[in-house]
């Protein structure tokens, strides 16, 4: 519940078990907003019932392909409708399906503005953080990267073993090219599992700066979301 489903899972479960995985985007406020297509890719809206809107920054729709705000209003609620609700969630909205269903599609649910990661530009992208090349250079069992201000990421790990040197340089190597910047690579270990957040999830990456400009100097503080 209240995860993103990666194309890496959706693979592993398709080689490991031979089975798809069937996803439905939703939320407390709105209920059912889309569901996986059964016969082809994305997610349908639930056009009968919500009105999907995705934007890009200066307010206009992004086409399919360009990554935005999700906008959503319900035509259910007659009690306390939410018009244009900004739910805090980032999407990816796609062309028509190739099943010919007619309803608006979105080729995928990106996640929460907390999980976008920030360069020093002020460009702000999604973190493809490539879980699948950290087995392939040492023993990780379980991670998170923390986005501390815009040149630092903590990566917090639980390893089977000690890493050695060459192991932790190739770890930064492949964070690095995953975030498309050579960003400060803190590595710290810890034991058991990976504490879960208040929502009882462990979100793989999270940002928690808030770009704060003064007198030209940047500053660190961490940005709490209103329910």
């Amino acid at each position: 519940m209240s995860e993103v489903v990666h194309p890496e899972l959706r693979e592993r479960a398709r080689t490991l078990l031979g089975l798809s995985l069937e996803d439905a985007y939703s939320s407390m406020e709105c209920g059912f907003i889309a569901l996986n297509c059964p016969s082809g890719d994305g997610y349908h809206v639930m056009a009968e019932t919500h009105l999907v809107e995705v934007i890009d920054d200066a307010g206009q729709p992004c086409r399919p392909g360009e990554m935005g705000r999700v906008l959503v209003t319900d035509l259910h609620n007659f009690a306390t409708p939410l018009i244009r609700y900004e739910i805090g969630d980032y999407a990816i909205p796609g062309g028509p399906c190739a099943c010919g269903r007619g309803l608006p599609r979105l080729e995928r649910i990106v996640g929460r503005e907390r999980n976008l990661v920030r360069h020093p530009g002020g460009h702000r992208c999604w973190p493809f953080v490539g879980y699948g090349r950290y087995r392939k250079v040492a023993p990780v069992q379980q991670y998170q990267l923390v986005q501390h201000d815009l040149e630092t990421i903590e990566m917090r790990l639980v390893v089977e073993r000690a890493l050695s040197g060459t192991e932790e340089h190739a770890l930064r190597a492949v964070v690095q090219e995953s975030l498309g910047h050579p960003f400060d690579i803190e590595l710290s270990y810890h034991s058991g599992r990976l504490q879960p957040g208040p929502s009882g999830k462990t979100e793989e990456f999270v940002c928690l700066i808030d770009q704060v400009l003064s007198s030209g100097s940047e500053t660190r503080i961490s940005t709490p979301r209103s329910p």
